[in-house]
C-alpha cells in the first residue's frame, strides 16, 4: 500500500510539474505576441534624446521605426522652433541647408491615418504633423515629419478656460448649422411676431444643447491636470492630434534647444541637426 501511495504521489508531482511548465510556456508565447513599446535614441548636435514609441499607435510606430532604422533623418534639421511650444523636424529637404536660408517646403508622399486617444500632449510628447491641405482630410499625418512638445506649465484656471473655450466653439458650430438648416422657419417667424421668433429661438437652443451633449468635449482628467500643472505641455492639443511617443530621457537637452535663438521664421540661428537615430 505504501509503495502504491508513493507511486501515486510521484505521478501527481510529475503531472503538476508538467502542467506548470506548460503554463509557463504558453504564457511566454502569449506575452511575446503582445505589442510592445519600442525605444530609440535621437542623437543631435546638442545632445541625445531617448524616446519611446507607443504600441497603442501601431501605424505610426511601424512607420517611424522604419524611418529611424533606415537613417532617414541623418543630417535633418530642426526647421522650426517656437519657445515654450514645440520643435519641428523630419523634413528631409532640410539636409544641407545653411543658416539664413529657407528650408524648402516638403511633404512626404505618404500619409498615415490618425490614431487619436493615446497619451497626453505633455512636455516631451512626440506628435504627428497633421495633413489637411491637398488631401482635404484633417484626420491624417505626415509619414516623416513630427514635433516634440516643449510647452509650459498651466494653472488650473487656464485648464478650465480651455475646456470652456472648446465647449463654446462646439456650441457655436452646432448653432450655425441649425440656423442654416432652419433658415426659412427663422425668416417666417421673424416676420410673424416676436413671440413666434422667441419660441423658435428657444426650440433651437434646446436642440443645440442636446446635440452638444453627444459631443466629446475637451475634459481634463485629474491625472492630466496634475501633469499639465507640474510637468507642463500643450493641453490645447489634447485629443486633437496623434501622439505616438514621448521623450523618456534627455529633458536637459530639450530645455537647451528651447532656449536657442531663432529668426523671424522660427528657424534656429545656430543649426540644430539630427546626427543619427538608432534603436535602443
Amino acid at each position: 500500500m505504501k509503495t502504491k501511495n508513493k507511486m501515486t504521489n510521484k505521478g501527481s508531482l510529475f503531472v503538476f510539474v508538467v502542467s506548470f511548465l506548460l503554463i509557463l510556456f504558453l504564457s511566454s508565447c502569449f506575452s511575446s505576441g503582445e505589442k510592445q513599446d519600442s525605444f530609440y535614441v535621437i542623437s543631435t548636435n546638442k545632445g541625445d534624446l531617448r524616446i519611446k514609441l507607443y504600441a497603442e499607435t501601431p501605424e505610426h510606430k511601424e512607420q517611424f521605426e522604419h524611418n529611424f532604422e533606415t537613417s532617414l533623418y541623418d543630417g535633418v534639421l530642426v526647421h522650426s522652433l517656437i519657445k515654450d511650444y514645440a520643435l519641428s523636424t523630419g523634413n528631409v529637404a532640410s539636409k544641407g541647408v545653411s543658416p539664413n536660408r529657407l528650408v524648402p517646403y516638403r511633404e512626404s508622399e505618404e500619409t498615415l491615418d490618425a490614431e487619436f486617444g493615446v497619451g497626453m500632449a505633455k512636455k516631451g510628447a512626440i506628435v504627428a504633423i497633421a495633413r489637411n491641405d491637398e488631401q482635404q482630410n484633417e484626420f491624417c499625418s505626415d509619414a516623416e515629419q513630427f514635433m516634440i512638445v516643449i510647452g509650459r506649465v498651466y494653472t488650473q484656471g487656464e485648464l478650465d478656460t480651455l475646456e470652456l473655450n472648446d465647449r463654446n466653439k462646439q456650441l457655436e458650430i452646432i448653432l450655425q448649422r441649425l440656423v442654416q438648416q432652419n433658415r426659412n422657419q427663422i425668416d417666417v417667424a421673424s416676420r410673424t411676431s416676436e413671440i413666434a421668433f422667441n419660441r423658435l429661438q428657444d426650440s433651437l437652443a434646446i436642440e443645440a444643447d442636446k446635440l452638444l451633449k453627444k459631443k466629446e468635449l475637451l475634459h481634463f482628467s485629474d491625472e492630466e491636470r496634475l501633469i499639465y500643472t507640474t510637468i507642463g505641455g500643450l493641453p490645447e492639443l489634447s485629443r486633437k492630434i496623434t501622439i505616438f511617443g514621448e521623450v523618456v530621457d534627455g529633458f536637459d537637452v530639450l530645455d537647451q534647444i528651447n532656449n536657442e535663438r531663432v529668426n523671424e521664421r522660427n528657424f534656429p540661428l545656430e543649426l540644430i541637426k539630427i546626427v543619427k537615430t538608432e534603436k535602443d
